[in-house]
């Protein structure tokens, strides 16, 4: 017996073009009842998942070598994992949403542009590139980790992940400035600047870009999430304030929303 991957998100989703309205089931999917758009489901693993996707088969993000799709359009796995730290659910007791789970999902409710191994509770497949079919103000707290960097219009993201959350945005991204990435760089190994990445951000470029988008209560601070050994070494000079940025691996931003 088939099961749909959901627990109460489908009081939740929505059309990505008509946002203050939920879908409703009909059929072997959900549809619309303003457009009329109807987005199927999926099945993997003998679980349904709501399918969002415009094309199945568009590039898979993040780091291509890290990353192995199995099957069909309709059953493509990620197997890899994107990002160096591990991490459960933030904020037990709120509804978070964690746009581009990729094999370590965060959240109550998680959305990538393909299947993860194993596939996390609540997914939703979706492309970031587009509003997200979610209900707006139904989410506490949207998390994101290492998917900004993939995405076209980095100000649109962080509006629709507003849009969507009550309470919360944070964001986990790589950091340009760190100098493990320059000496990776040198050696002709560099992991942040491949070219499935659009943007490199640092401290003052992304909260640049926040402040612009009129998001007054945030902060953007350099961290290291990695359990490498070294680089966890490395970031005890982050210490020294002048010497920060060169040695932190990770850069995150926390928009707290009104």
């Amino acid at each position: 017996m088939e099961s749909l991957a959901t627990t109460n998100i489908d009081l939740i989703m929505a059309c990505p073009w008509h946002t203050s309205e939920l879908l409703v089931v009909h059929g072997d999917g959900l549809s619309c009842r303003t457009c009329d758009r109807f987005y199927p489901f999926v099945s993997v693993d003998a679980v349904k998942i709501p399918d969002f996707r415009t094309n199945a088969n568009s590039g898979v993000r993040g780091e291509r070598n890290d990353w192995t799709v199995a099957g069909d359009s309709s059953k493509q796995h990620i197997t890899g994992e994107s990002g160096d730290a591990a991490q459960d659910a933030e904020c037990i007791g709120d509804i978070i949403l964690d746009v581009g789970c990729g094999g370590r999902p965060r959240g109550t409710i998680n959305i990538d542009c393909y299947v993860p191994n194993p596939i996390p509770q609540n997914l939703i497949l979706a492309d970031a590139e587009l509003p997200l079919p979610i209900l707006n103000k139904s989410i506490d707290k949207v998390v994101s980790y290492y998917s900004i960097e993939h995405v076209v219009s980095p100000s649109n993201l962080l509006h629709d992940f507003a849009r969507v959350a009550r309470k919360q945005i944070h964001v986990v991204t790589d950091n340009s400035d760190w100098t493990g990435e320059i000496i990776f760089r040198l050696l002709g190994r560099g992991r942040i600047f491949h070219d499935e990445h659009c943007y490199k951000w640092s401290v003052e470029y992304f909260a640049n870009l926040i402040n612009r988008l009129g998001y007054s209560n945030s902060r953007v601070y350099c961290s290291t999430l990695s359990n490498n050994p070294f680089v966890k070494l490395g970031a005890c000079l982050g210490k020294i304030k002048k010497l920060n940025p060169l040695f932190h691996r990770d850069l995150e931003a926390v928009i707290e929303l009104p």
